[in-house]
């Protein structure tokens, strides 16, 4: 009797993942495009990023500045 029902509970989970996975199988309205910037926007005119790292000896987060167009 205890076959029976492993096999009844395998098709219900094998039912259920089918039905799943179809759920899951159908994609959303495709999101609308954003919105195209301000012709007369200015770019951002900075010297300096300021980049984020974590330290893999340490495990501390270091902040570093990286000079644009430097090498």
């Amino acid at each position: 009797m205890s076959f029976s029902y492993s096999i009844s509970a395998s098709l219900a989970l094998a039912a259920g993942l089918a039905v799943s996975t179809v759920a899951f199988a159908a994609s959303p309205e495709p999101a609308a495009p954003a919105p195209a910037p301000p012709a007369g926007a200015d770019r951002v005119t900075n010297a300096v990023a300021e980049f984020a790292g974590i330290d893999k000896i340490t495990g501390r987060i270091i902040t570093f500045d990286v000079y644009i167009d430097e090498t």
